[in-house]
């Protein structure tokens, strides 16, 4: 036998999803899954509505997809395969190019768990006749979860910016999966295949137990495409991008308080920054070179792991000499966010002290770990004048220690104080405006803020543009809001919740918005919005205190823009 496995939809349902859907369907009789009683049972007696997708599939400017975006099939391995490997050929529009992101589409059968374990990989291009060769960069230890149960498949993303090979300066390299070596974790598990005879052919291969690469072809005979997709940009800021963003990495120290702090993040800065790059850092990583950023956004979650708790030393040096190296007519700009920075870089005693970065730079003196614990809220003084943004002490993943610092004369000015406390006393964010560059300080995490976060990363935004900064497409701080130039789908808030969590969507034009959720095998549980929506920014409470524990769905769908995320209800 063949070690593969084929998944197909059954002759009978497939000409009626392709004529009311479109699909271009073949055939392949005598594979082992069209065989099998749970395959039938499942397809045959319940035929699905339509096929389901969720999750991160790739999308925006850097794609590089050769699918079609329909799926009528997929491979997997059977039960003699240890070592099985699937990757796709990518070709860089220009070069050099970083790759991104890699994007994979699963689905399985309801036998056995939901998850697939395997290595991202990447290999170059140098086999014999430009077959993948040389193992060149992996992520290690992945867990895709969960895998929706076929017709529905889900897509998942995978960070590859901190791969130095995911930079390619010539020709072409292939991305895929190395599945896990156990057996009863592949077992059902299949990566989906776009067999539309409109879609051109594009080189896919497959490796069972000791090789060689094959064609997917060979073992799918009307295979097209692989559901593998990449995001990428030419190697350094692209054109007009002048916005770098630093984050934590997740794959260091999986906390949930770090995953809190980047979806409040990333629910207000699209809003802002129209174009920018997020890397992410530990305490060891050494920075790309900054020369083409004029300004650097650093997101630190308050005493994180000790391997991704503040910036190194190396990192720091290179960040003061960009600082530094900015002038009167192009001034450097830092914005750091992070509830413990000044106890990271400024308190004797941390691992990360360096009074240059803090003192010279920040302008702050670390004074209390936790400035403001009862009825807690920032007020604006310099910025966000006399608006109170109030705070909760039991933020998404716990770790409430905001920093109380006192201000370093030269330079320096008040942007919030804490409402307990004068903007002489201990303050909760300091700007610096040096004739070369302009540093924002604020002491708290993003999760922090009940709500008010986009308000406060809004008022500091617009205070370094005021002050001669230049941050990509921010449109003097304060109309992109309501004057949106693409559409965005943030992650809910919080998340993990119960019951209640806020979504929030943008769309740049008035139409029809399409809001609803969805189980993890695509039945439709609440529809939060059916309705025409003006352009702008838009948040919906969710409440779901008629749903149990579990993972659930969230999809937008208004003009061409479709989108999905994931939520998790915990009770």
């Amino acid at each position: 036998m063949k070690p593969k496995a084929l998944l197909i939809y059954i002759v009978p349902v497939l000409l009626l999803l392709s004529t009311i859907y479109g699909y271009n369907i073949q055939d392949q009789p005598g594979t082992d899954l069209k065989s099998s009683n749970e395959y039938r049972e499942s397809v045959l007696g319940n035929p699905p509505v339509m096929p389901f997708a969720i999750g991160d599939s790739c999308g925006g400017t850097g794609q590089e997809k050769h699918d079609d975006g329909s799926f009528e099939n997929g491979g997997g391995w059977n039960n003699t395969v240890t070592d099985g490997r699937f990757v796709l050929k990518f070709r860089p529009p220009s070069y050099p190019w970083k790759y991104t992101k890699f994007c994979i589409a699963l689905t399985r059968l309801a036998t056995g768990s939901d998850s697939l374990k395997f290595d991202v990989v990447l290999f170059d291009s140098t086999g014999a006749g430009g077959l993948p060769g040389a193992q060149i960069g992996s992520l290690p230890n992945q867990t895709a979860r969960p895998v929706l149960v076929f017709p529905a498949f889900s897509w998942f993303s995978f960070d590859l910016s901190s791969i130095p090979a995911a930079t390619v300066n010539s020709g072409a390299i292939y991305i895929g999966i190395k599945l896990d070596a156990s057996i009863a974790s592949q077992a059902n598990k299949f990566v989906m295949i776009d067999e539309s005879a409109i879609t051109p052919i594009w080189p896919g291969y497959a490796w069972p137990n000791t090789g060689p690469w094959s064609t997917a072809q060979t073992f799918w005979p009307s295979y097209r495409s692989w559901g593998m997709r990449t995001i990428g940009q030419p190697s350094g800021p692209p054109p007009g991008n002048s916005t770098l963003v630093l984050v934590h990495d997740s794959t260091l120290a999986d906390t949930p308080k770090r995953k809190a702090d980047r979806d409040t993040l990333n629910r207000y800065l699209p809003s802002l920054v129209s174009g920018y790059t997020v890397k992410i850092m530990d305490t060891t990583k050494t920075l790309d070179s900054l020369s083409n950023y004029k300004t650097v956004i650093l997101v630190e979650t308050s005493f994180d792991a000790a391997n991704v708790r503040y910036l190194g030393a190396a990192a720091r040096t290179q960040l003061k000499a960009w600082l530094n190296s900015g002038t009167s007519g192009d001034k450097k700009s830092l914005i750091s966010i992070g509830g413990d920075q000044a106890y990271n870089y400024n308190r004797t005693g941390s691992g990360g002290r360096d009074l240059e970065f803090s003192e010279t730079f920040g302008k702050y003196t670390f004074i209390v770990d936790n400035a403001q614990s009862t009825n807690p809220a920032t007020e604006g003084v310099a910025i966000d004048i006399g608006n109170q943004r109030s705070m909760t002490t039991a933020p998404a993943g716990a770790g409430y220690y905001p920093d109380g610092c006192r201000v370093v004369a030269g330079g320096s000015t008040v942007l919030y104080r804490y409402t307990n406390h004068t903007a002489a006393d201990t303050v909760a964010a300091i700007g610096n405006i040096q004739s070369g560059y302009l540093v924002a300080s604020v002491f708290q995490d993003p999760r922090y803020f009940n709500g008010g976060f986009g308000e406060v990363l809004k008022a500091v935004v617009g205070w370094v543009k005021t002050n001669g900064g230049v941050i990509t497409g921010i449109n003097n701080g304060s109309s992109a809001y309501n004057n949106p130039s693409d559409y965005q789908l943030s992650q809910n808030y919080p998340n993990p919740f119960n019951p209640e969590t806020k979504i929030n969507f943008i769309i740049p034009s008035t139409g029809l918005v399409s809001l609803k959720v969805f189980d993890v095998l695509g039945k439709e549980v609440a529809s939060l919005v059916n309705e025409v929506r003006n352009a702008g920014v838009h948040e919906v409470t969710f409440n779901a205190s008629s749903l149990s524990s579990g993972t659930y769905f969230y999809r937008i769908e208004t003009g061409n823009f479709v989108k999905t995320k994931k939520m998790m209800v915990l009770k």
